[in-house]
Parts: structure tokens; C-alpha cells; sequence
């Protein structure tokens, strides 16, 4: 290891091999004030030193203020001085940092880049630089070379969007869309149940397993997202379980949609054979809701059909048979045997048919009240066949060729004359 040179510029070097006539660039720190730690990666134990920094003016990025000196690391062979600006091993830059929401940033381009946290430990083979945290200190691991420096990250992530629930075989996910955040660097994010932190996840995940949904479980479920220097971006609205609302009277499901924190929607009634009259049916959404949502109710009416009117058809009134000449014999005694006749076709109790409704979708009025007249011809012709079987034979009129009609044969005349037949 080398000393400090004039010009306050200083390097260290690291021999390949003890017989070698060779050394590896390890690094050069310029410039005066703070120091900071330079490592040799990945063996930790070797050349550990101290070294100043420069002060950082500005950074160029939105939301970021500088939380130190910048640190301006070159590299170059020992024997020929050519200079190096990549490894193959990543080098250890750890800074001393009490300070809290601060990232480490690299100079490309003429701005400042914020270094992403490694996932795991160690520097991923396809990342050329990264950082972890060792206590408060930040531990650049990079393998390239330019300057380096400390930023505080002063604004959070955005708030998740599409907050919504999952149910799939009696378990339940949660989901969202990304979060941005000004550093472009969102970590995890994280699960929350009543305020309270249950789960944490990588800043690459959109959903999260939840485990077995219960119609009982009252608690509300948020997510924020977590940028790399620790900032905690605002909670999503909060999602509830739907409680259970089948067959619950309607006073009872609204006081469960109540107490869970969801609102009543619109309610439908419906008749249901499994449900009794009164009761709720189903409700409009299940599963998990945003709290304060709508929910519609299904109520059943019962198993009992609408009321239909009933239709009485009053007893038929026959007509009166003509009364006899005045060259009628008074032994065939006519009115004797008008009145019998009428006394026989005269039922002593109406026949009472109840109502079929022929409301049918797409039939119109004027089949409607064909349907009806149909229907009572065909009721008056069987009335009359059945009477005209039971009634008396009626003697015809004298000094006249023509039968006398009754009133049932004159309404079967007219049927078939509307006929047709």
C-alpha cells in the first residue's frame, strides 16, 4: 500500500501475487475534507483507509437534497499508470451516514443517478453498481468507477392505484398497480390490516396471498409503497369483507352492511322456493368491497303467485218458450209445460272457473279477447250439450210446421253461423 502522494491525490494497490512484479489498481481519492472508507471487494479483510471527500452543490433531481460530499474514485495500473474504469469484482465504498431517508447516487451523463439496494447481499452478476446498509453507514458496491455521493430522498412514493380484492377457492389476493416514485426506486411494498403492518413484499410484486377468506373477518386492508431511502408513500383506501346476508331478514342485512362499514344499495324482490317471504335472497357483490360501497339487496316474495282475479260466469237464463195460439187444445196445457221446461234448463247454482291470465309476452290485445271469446263459446256449447241430454222432449207447437227452438239450440246456431261451419 502506497502512501499519500503531493497534490493530495492518494491510491492503494494490491499485489496479485507476493512474487509478482505486478499490482492490481485498487483506487485513487481526491480531494479534501470529510473522510470516508475504501474497500477492496470481495475479499472485506484487505486495505481498509480513509479518505476525504468533496462537497456536493447540487444534484440536479427533483425531490433530492444533498446529504454530503460528493466522492471522486479513479483507478489506473501502478506500473504503467493507464487508467481503469470497470471490474470484473465489484469495490466497497461505505459512508458514514447517521441521517435518515438517504440514498447513494452516481454522476452519469452530468446528473445524479440514485443507486438501486441490492436484493440480497452481494452485488447481482448484471448490475454494475448497487448499495446495502451496514447499521446507519451506506455501503456502495459498484464496478465502475466516477463520483459518488449521499442524497436525501425527500419525497415518497405515489399512492398504489386499482386497490381491489380476490376470492378463488375460499381463499382471498389483494392487488394493485405500481407505484412511481421520484427516484424511480420503489422497494417493497407494504400490507396493512387495521393499520397495522402483516405483510411486506418486493417493490416488483402487484398482489399478495392473503390466506382462507371468513365472511366474519372485520378488518380492513390497505397498501403504501416504500421507496429505497425508506420513505412510506400514502395507504390505498381501505378494502372489508362483505359479511353474509343470505337469508337474513332485510332489517338484519341492513345492520350487518352497517356495522361493517358498507352503505344499503338498491333492493329487487323476487319469489325464491328456498327462501321464505321477507328474507334476502343474496346481495348485490361479495368477497371484498372498498368500505363505504353499495351494496344491493335480493329479497324473496315467497312461493305464493301473484293474485289472479277469479272470473264467476253467471247461471244461464234461457229464453222464454213462446206461449200457445189460441187454437191450442187446453189439453195439451201449454203453460204447464213451459213452465217445466224452463225450470229444468235453469241451473240452481252458477259454475264458478277461476281466471287463467293469457298475459303472455308478445301476445296482443286483440288476441287476448279472441282467446276470451273462444273460451266462451266453447264453455256455452258444452253448458248446452250437457242441459239438452237432461231436458224433456218439448212438444211442438199445433197448426204450426215449424219446431220451436230452445235457447240453447238458437245459441249453437249462432256459434256455427260466427263460425262458419
Amino acid at each position: 500500500m502506497a502512501g499519500r502522494p503531493s497534490g493530495h491525490r492518494s491510491r492503494v494497490e494490491r499485489q496479485t501475487d507476493p512474487n509478482a512484479s505486478t499490482t492490481t489498481p485498487i483506487a485513487t481519492v481526491a480531494t479534501p475534507s470529510h473522510c470516508r472508507r475504501l474497500r477492496c471487494s470481495p475479499n472485506r479483510s484487505q486495505a481498509t483507509i480513509a479518505w476525504p471527500l468533496e462537497e456536493t452543490d447540487s444534484c440536479g433531481l427533483e425531490a433530492f437534497e444533498p446529504a454530503g460530499e460528493s466522492l471522486n474514485v479513479t483507478a489506473y495500473w501502478a506500473l504503467d499508470g493507464s487508467s481503469v474504469t470497470s471490474f470484473s469484482l465489484p469495490l466497497e465504498i461505505e459512508v458514514d451516514s447517521t441521517q435518515a431517508h438517504v440514498i447513494p447516487a452516481t454522476h452519469e451523463g452530468g446528473m445524479w443517478r440514485p443507486i438501486a439496494k441490492v436484493p440480497g447481499s452481494g452485488l447481482p452478476a448484471s448490475w454494475t453498481d448497487g448499495f446495502e446498509y451496514s447499521g446507519t453507514n451506506v455501503r456502495i458496491l459498484t464496478r465502475h468507477l466516477s463520483l459518488f455521493t449521499l442524497l436525501e430522498d425527500t419525497q415518497a412514493p405515489t399512492k398504489p392505484g386499482n386497490f381491489k380484492g380476490t376470492v378463488s377457492k375460499g381463499t382471498f389476493s389483494l392487488s394493485w398497480a405500481a407505484s412511481t416514485d421520484n427516484s424511480g426506486l420503489v422497494s417493497a411494498y407494504r400490507i396493512y390490516a387495521n393499520g397495522a403492518l402483516v405483510k411486506s413484499v418486493d417493490g416488483s410484486a402487484r398482489s399478495v396471498a392473503m390466506g382462507t377468506l371468513r365472511l366474519t373477518d372485520t378488518r380492513s386492508f390497505q397498501v403504501a409503497a416504500v421507496d429505497e431511502a425508506g420513505n412510506v408513500g400514502p395507504q390505498t383506501g381501505a378494502l372489508k369483507v362483505v359479511p353474509k346476508l343470505a337469508k337474513l331478514t332485510l332489517a338484519a342485512a341492513k345492520s350487518a352492511l352497517k356495522k361493517r362499514g358498507f352503505k344499503t344499495g338498491t333492493i329487487r324482490y323476487k319469489a325464491s322456493s328456498s327462501v321464505p317471504k321477507g328474507k334476502v335472497v343474496a346481495g348485490a357483490k361479495s368477497g371484498l368491497m372498498p368500505a363505504g360501497a353499495k351494496i344491493g339487496l335480493t329479497v324473496s316474495k315467497g312461493t305464493t303467485a301473484a293474485s289472479r282475479p277469479d272470473m264467476t260466469f253467471p247461471p244461464p237464463s234461457g229464453p222464454s218458450v213462446p206461449a200457445a195460439t189460441s187454437t191450442t187444445p187446453a189439453t195439451l196445457a201449454p203453460t204447464t209445460t213451459t213452465t217445466t221446461v224452463e225450470e229444468s234448463l235453469q241451473p240452481k247454482h252458477g259454475r264458478v272457473l277461476p281466471f287463467v291470465s293469457p298475459a303472455v309476452a308478445g301476445i296482443g290485445e286483440l288476441r287476448q279477447e279472441l282467446g276470451f271469446g273462444l273460451l266462451a263459446a266453447a264453455f256455452s256449447i258444452a253448458v248446452a250439450a250437457g242441459l239438452r241430454a237432461r231436458r224433456p222432449v218439448v212438444a211442438r207447437s199445433l197448426g204450426s210446421g215449424d219446431d220451436v227452438l230452445l235457447w240453447d239450440q238458437r245459441i249453437i246456431q249462432a256459434i256455427r253461423r260466427v263460425l262458419g261451419l
